[in-house]
């Protein structure tokens, strides 16, 4: 991950293609905003817009979103981010002003060189007051097209210092489209926040199968976290022997791989159980823990959130359905608890999987704190924890790293 804070000019010509995207939402403050991805610039800016403002509470407020636990995001079913810097005012690359209106010059009409300037002509396709062929006033013109922003306001909002004279910054007004300098003293401009950001969309494909204990199995590629996923279940038993199991996979002759020609498969480590980030099990819904509901910082809940696309029992905002009473709870055909029989749609998402269970699966990752313990996910509910290896009643699923690229033809 970079840190840079400043957007480098746009080298973007004319046949640039203009997209806005809402990728998820982030809950500020009690409230949901939406994401969205500025496809062009790989900028992702949060729909919210603060009351009014002078330049130096617009930077401290775009900062202190960068506290932990300021904002939780909600990502939709299969988007990965990969963060580039911190959440910031809008910028522009100029150093001084210089008055236009073809489109070339750093201030007036139809520059698209800033990070608004861009989002409010080339992204959402709007006009300015003055045409780059110079005529005034154009028809038409002021933020008509906000494409998926519910929040963006028709007025003026701040952007980084100007470099020239301190004493100032430099800001665009959505009502007109013009890109110009003010007092950073001045209290009537908005802010909103940008955060550079990568987004990919996780996909599942088989890449072919392996044969094993005398049947197939599929070999399934979860391309966000270049993971490959063998869709065999081992049957319940404690860590120390589920660990055991997937390092056995790497012996001869236990797997035979019938792999799709389609794909070039570069394996990049051994078959292992499903990796968790260790930390405290702190309980969470919204995201930012390790442990609960929503979280972001498993192979396992990667899987059942982003690339299948699964809700947890609690949702982010906390909310959770009603439970079944202790007499009416179901069990399977082992007398334990049925997940999926008393939460019905929750786990409703298993794409090409055919023997991924509503059930509780080990992780291969020790639990710090308690060595005795390691982190396990519970598949029927998204639930994500740490639990004593000695625990008996956990099924487990193999993964392996790999660099895999589709064949041309």
């Amino acid at each position: 991950m970079t840190t840079s804070a400043q957007p480098a000019p746009s080298e973007a010509g004319p046949a640039e293609t203009a997209s806005a995207e809402v990728i998820g939402t982030a809950l500020y403050q009690g409230n949901t905003y939406r994401l969205i991805h500025e496809v062009a610039r790989d900028l992702i800016w949060l729909d919210h817009t603060t009351d009014y403002l002078d330049w130096a509470d617009g930077v401290a407020w775009a900062k202190s979103l960068n506290v932990g636990g300021v904002l939780a995001y909600q990502l939709e079913p299969g988007v990965h981010v990969e963060w580039d810097g911190d959440w910031r005012l809008p910028a522009t690359p100029h150093s001084a002003y210089e008055f236009g209106y073809d489109g070339k010059s750093t201030a007036g009409f139809n520059v698209t060189s800033s990070d608004l300037g861009h989002l409010y002509y080339t992204t959402l396709g709007n006009k300015g007051n003055q045409g780059t062929d110079g005529a005034f006033p154009q028809p038409d013109a002021g933020l008509k097209n906000t494409g998926p922003f519910e929040n963006l306001k028709i007025d003026f909002y701040w952007q980084n210092e100007y470099a020239e004279h301190p004493s100032l910054a430099w800001f665009f007004g959505t009502h007109i489209g013009y890109q110009g300098d003010d007092e950073k003293d001045w209290p009537f401009n908005y802010a909103i926040a940008v955060r550079g950001g990568r987004v990919t969309r996780t996909s599942l494909e088989s890449v072919g199968t392996v044969t094993y204990e005398g049947s197939e199995y599929k070999l399934i590629w979860d391309e966000a976290q270049k993971l490959v996923w063998l869709d065999y279940t081992s049957g319940f038993n404690n860590w120390y022997k589920q660990t055991e199991w997937a390092a056995g996979l790497n012996s001869d002759a236990v797997l035979t791989y019938n792999l799709d020609p389609a794909y070039e498969i570069s394996w990049t480590s051994d078959w292992r159980l499903p990796a968790t980030e260790d930390g405290p099990a702190h309980y969470g819904f919204d995201g930012t823990t390790l442990c609960g509901y929503n979280t972001q910082n498993s192979e396992w809940t990667r899987l059942y959130y982003n690339a299948l696309g699964n809700k947890g029992l609690q949702g982010f905002d906390g909310s959770m359905p009603d439970l079944p009473s202790p007499s009416d709870q179901p069990v399977d055909e082992n007398g334990a608890f049925d997940f999926a029989a008393a939460f019905g749609q929750i786990f409703s998402n298993q794409d090409l999987f055919e023997n991924l269970k509503a059930e509780h699966y080990w992780s291969s990752t020790e639990y710090g704190s308690y060595p005795a313990k390691a982190w396990y996910v519970i598949t029927g509910v998204g639930y994500l924890g740490a639990i004593n290896k000695q625990f008996h009643f956990s099924f487990a699923m193999a993964v392996r790293s790999a660099e895999i690229r589709r064949r041309t033809v």
